[in-house]
Formats: structure tokens, sequence, C-alpha cells
């Protein structure tokens, strides 16, 4: 688990334990979000995998093999949503009502528990979408920008098109930044210097002379005498000044 925000848990031999940065996964875990948390999970083979909140994903299956450097890998998706970046894989996302396989492949898919339904969008490449009960027979294949819906005990619906505002904003949820690390500011491991005088030497080096010419400028301003005769009564002053010689 390469990225955690905010509460993210995992269910373990039935003992649940606050998710941390780093942490592996085995199968049999269960991962699941609170609201407004997300977890980023990096397989073997290069594959990403994003929870969106309030999601719950169980890993059901991951097998790589060092020879062939690829992996195959069965992932359940409980409830809420999910993003899938397939790496080296032949990846399946399964949910309560349908079954989607993947490879080398971008994917959304996201289950509502509320109404049964399970819906699955390509971003890039190719699913194929089928029921996750094989007496349910029927196949779609998706390609960019393509969803499909499947209820339960139903086929997956024609592909269409994404357009709807709610779709779009449940992929939104499952996308998650890797913000930069914190920049340290410069003036931090810079020297404290409290003269203020400008060194350009170089120690060690023979400085360039650089010639000089005094360059004389006259400013000719025209002038005008205005005269005002304004009567003010007049005080005398006297204002000592010393300078240092």
């Amino acid at each position: 688990m390469i990225d955690v925000k905010r509460n993210v848990f995992y269910v373990r031999a039935q003992a649940t334990s606050k998710a941390e940065k780093y942490m592996d996964l085995l199968d049999d875990d269960n991962v699941y979000t609170q609201q407004l948390s997300r977890a980023k999970i990096k397989f073997v083979d290069e594959s990403l995998l994003t929870l969106g909140p309030m999601s719950r994903l169980f890993v059901r299956e991951y097998r790589y093999s060092t020879k062939e450097k690829r992996a195959s890998a069965v992932c359940e998706l409980l409830d809420g949503k999910l993003r899938l970046v397939v790496g080296n894989a032949n990846f399946k996302v399964v949910t309560p009502t349908a079954m989607a396989t993947a490879e080398g492949t971008v994917l959304v898919v996201w289950y509502d528990s509320a109404t049964g339904i399970s819906s699955i969008t390509v971003v890039e490449g190719q699913a194929r979408v089928e029921n996750r009960d094989k007496a349910v027979l029927g196949t779609q294949v998706l390609t960019v920008g393509q969803m499909t819906q499947v209820p339960m005990g139903e086929p997956p619906g024609k592909p269409e098109p994404i357009t709807s505002f709610a779709e779009t904003q449940i992929m939104a949820d499952v996308l998650m930044p890797t913000l930069p690390d914190p920049v340290t500011p410069l003036v931090e491991h810079l020297p404290v210097n409290t003269d203020l005088t400008l060194e350009t030497e170089v120690p060690g080096e023979e400085q360039p002379i650089i010639p000089t010419t005094e360059v004389g400028i006259e400013l000719g301003f025209p002038t005008t005498e205005v005269g005002i005769g304004l009567d003010f009564p007049t005080t005398e002053v006297g204002i000592e000044l010393d300078f240092p010689q």
C-alpha cells in the first residue's frame, strides 16, 4: 500500500488494524475506507489500484511469476468504487453482480449496495464484462470512453458513452494524485551574514580590472519667474548646524 489518506483500515485473520503507508497486503486481506478517505495499492507487476471513499476491497488472490514476470490477480469490490491501472497482469475485478477482466487497461468500477447494480467504465484499453453468476449468459466488451451496468441476475447492458455528471463525479472520487514532498525554503540553508557588503572577489583568483569612464551630463530646464505677493508675518529663527570636519 503506497499511499493512505485519512481513515483506512484492513482486516486480517479477523483482526482490524489501521492501515499504514508502505505496508504489505496478503491474500484474503480486506481493506476498507471511511468518508473522505482513499488508499492506493501497488502490486508487484506495477498494477495500481486506488480505492475510493466508503469502499471495501477483498484481495482474493494474487500470484506473480518471477520467471514470466507476470501476475494473475482477483480482487473483489464489496462496496464503493475503485480505479485500476493494469500493469503486466491478467486482472479480474469482481463485484456482487459483475466480473470485469482487464489486461493493459485503465478502468473504473463501482458497486452500489443500495441498488445492487455494478458499473464499469474503461478509460484506456478494453475490458470484458459479464455477470459473476456463470448461469447468467451474456458478455460485453468495453473500449475507451464506454461504460456498462450489471444488475443482479442480469447480463451487462449495452455499452454507452460516459456522459452523466454522477458518473464523472464517481471517477473523480477515485483519483488520488501523489503530492510532492514539501519544499524546504532555500533561505533556511543560507548562512546568516549581518555584513551587507557585496562580496565579488573569488579567493585565489586574479580579479579583472574593469575600466571606468567619467561621464558628465548637464540637464537644462527652462526657468520661469513667478511672482506671488503673499504678506505673512515673519519671525527670525536662528539654527546652528554642526557638521563633522
